[in-house]
């Protein structure tokens, strides 16, 4: 990952699983311009984060601090993308939707267990230049309130059957994940084959991507843990360490504990990128 932006975290979700009260109105937030740094302030949202490229996205939340739509702008401030969130009566997150062009590019369903908050399985579905395709199923498996396992079946070799392509196990410490160990599917033995394992220390502040009302979409890690990573160390079926794939974050904070400025570097020195944040406080 190379940019701690939503989007690029959503679009990774999805990647690694294919090979993986009331909010006050407006004019009582904090809008200072001081990412949210005012003094009283207790609950902060996401408003904008910019990127050290000149890009930008910019959050919009429900009543209920959900959030419903994220946009993407390029760096003359053009809209560039579109993602949607939908929910159902009950607050369960239901669906998601990329909007690229005016087109639907990617749709995501979530499905649940009759009286469950949590996740029973996913549809991703796909557009490949005419329409939506649904192109793999997402499976969740949960310890108590902790997302342990995901499991993505799909059909790469146009078999007409969807079998598990790749699986992720999820370890933690507390409430945050410290280790995900990725398989992968062998097409010529059949077998899931350890592909990586990445692994996550955290600093004690608060994550302001944990309880936006998508905890578990994708198994995306910044989705799961209460806290931010400070160091991901990513190591290959080998337990060789990548590099290049591999970062330390260091943070900004406002007065509420919530990350303002983060700057990621990779464990070689051959990539750094800054995001700044903003927020919404009340």
């Amino acid at each position: 990952m190379n940019k701690l932006r939503l989007l690029g975290i959503l679009l990774l979700g999805l990647s690694l699983s294919m090979a993986t009260s009331c909010k006050k109105d407006d004019d009582t937030n904090d809008d200072n311009g001081d990412g949210g740094n005012s003094p009283g302030a207790k609950t902060c949202l996401l408003k904008k984060s910019t990127y050290d490229d000149g890009t930008y996205e910019t959050y919009d939340f429900d009543s209920h601090d959900r959030i419903v739509k994220l946009t993407e702008f390029d760096n003359s401030g053009s809209k560039d993308t579109e993602l949607k969130f939908l929910y159902d009566n009950n607050g369960l997150f239901m669906e998601f939707n990329i909007i690229d062009a005016g087109d639907s590019a990617m749709k995501v369903q979530m499905f649940y267990h009759t009286g469950s908050s949590k996740p029973d399985s996913a549809k991703v579905f796909m557009n490949g230049g005419n329409a939506l395709a649904h192109v793999s199923t997402i499976n969740y498996t949960f310890s108590g309130d902790q997302l342990v396992k995901t499991e993505t079946k799909a059909d790469p070799f146009n078999t007409g059957t969807k079998t598990i392509v790749s699986k992720n196990e999820y370890t933690y410490s507390g409430k945050n994940v410290t280790r995900v160990t990725q398989y992968i599917l062998n097409a010529s033995t059949g077998n899931m084959d350890l592909s990586a394992t990445i692994e996550y220390t955290y600093d004690d502040k608060i994550n302001p991507y944990k309880g936006i009302g998508v905890d578990y979409f994708m198994g995306e890690v910044q989705f799961l843990s209460e806290n931010n990573y400070l160091k991901m160390t990513y190591m290959d079926a080998q337990g060789t360490v990548n590099q290049k794939e591999s970062y330390n974050y260091t943070y900004e904070y406002n007065a509420n504990s919530y990350p303002v400025k983060i700057t990621e570097k990779d464990f070689a020195n051959t990539k750094s990128n800054t995001t700044v944040m903003e927020y919404n406080c009340k």
